[in-house]
């Protein structure tokens, strides 16, 4: 069951929402959001926003408890947004969320510990419009967290007494806590050279990232990349409605290495992708 309110007193907007979940596999859940959105003026705006939830257990949880204890997280967010006219705008945002009972899922180690965590963040967003054809876009978001580390029993070995017996062996290791890149870089820019045909190109960066390995001596760490995507769209094309999109993904065929299940990677290299839509 969920409702959510809204109301506008002058120059600020409030809305209120509330959740509650029930299931039979896991404990009972009850969410709820409340954000407030102020306009002093036509240019500025000022946002804060502040709101609950939680994640569905892992298989192997439901299997180990009879009632499943959830992964929750508090969010607060603030965001401070400048137009001073339609072709330029700015924002910057900050942002809180409280982890509690954190898990993790290792295929070999199974599931971490509880943990508790702090994440930290700030996201920077521009946009300006030089002419009705052109407009560039950047963001930024910068990451950090606080907390204990992931603590994992994990089973090294096993042997067999004389007497048949199977003993497991455990040893706990630790990880850092993982928040994936803590920096993260979009510049963007679209251009719309005739009414049917708009040309899309952005060159991201993501910061290295630290593997979680529980069953590894030693942990890698994958390094940074900057990479460039494309996108083309020819609108109406024989008829109308029928559109083409063509997307070209890591255009530099840069090679670069991502976190996976078991071990690292390879980052997925130079492709490209035609859509054909059609609209009624």
């Amino acid at each position: 069951m969920f409702g959510q309110y809204s109301h506008k007193i002058g120059k600020t907007d409030i809305s209120v929402g509330l959740r509650h979940d029930e299931h039979d596999s896991y404990n009972d859940s009850t969410s709820y959001n409340i954000g407030v959105v102020w306009a002093p003026t036509a240019a500025w705006m000022i946002k804060a926003l502040y709101g609950t939830a939680y994640r569905t257990p892992f298989a192997s949880q439901l299997i180990e408890e009879e009632k499943a204890d959830l992964e929750k997280i508090n969010t607060a967010n603030l965001k401070v947004a400048w137009q001073p006219m339609d072709r330029f705008n700015v924002s910057l945002s900050g942002f809180v969320n409280h982890i509690s009972h954190h898990i993790k899922e290792d295929p070999y180690a199974g599931l971490s510990d509880p943990n508790h965590q702090k994440i930290y963040g700030i996201e920077l967003e521009g946009r300006v419009v030089p002419m009705d054809s052109l407009e560039f876009s950047a963001n930024l978001t910068a990451l950090d967290n606080s907390g204990p580390d992931e603590t994992y029993h994990y089973n090294d070995y096993t042997f067999i007494r004389p007497d048949g017996t199977l003993v497991k062996h455990y040893v706990d290791i630790n990880y850092p806590f993982d928040t994936g890149p803590d920096t993260l870089v979009n510049l963007m820019a679209k251009w719309k050279p005739v009414d049917n045909i708009i040309a899309f190109c952005k060159v991201g960066y993501f910061s290295s990232i630290d593997t979680i390995c529980p069953r590894c001596e030693t942990s890698e760490s994958v390094p940074g990349a900057w990479l460039v995507d494309m996108a083309f769209t020819v609108r109406n094309i024989v008829t109308p409605g029928l559109d083409v999109n063509l997307y070209l993904r890591n255009i530099m065929d840069k090679d670069y290495r991502v976190p996976g299940t078991y071990s690292t990677m390879e980052g997925e290299p130079f492709s490209v992708q035609i859509e054909l839509k059609k609209s009624w």
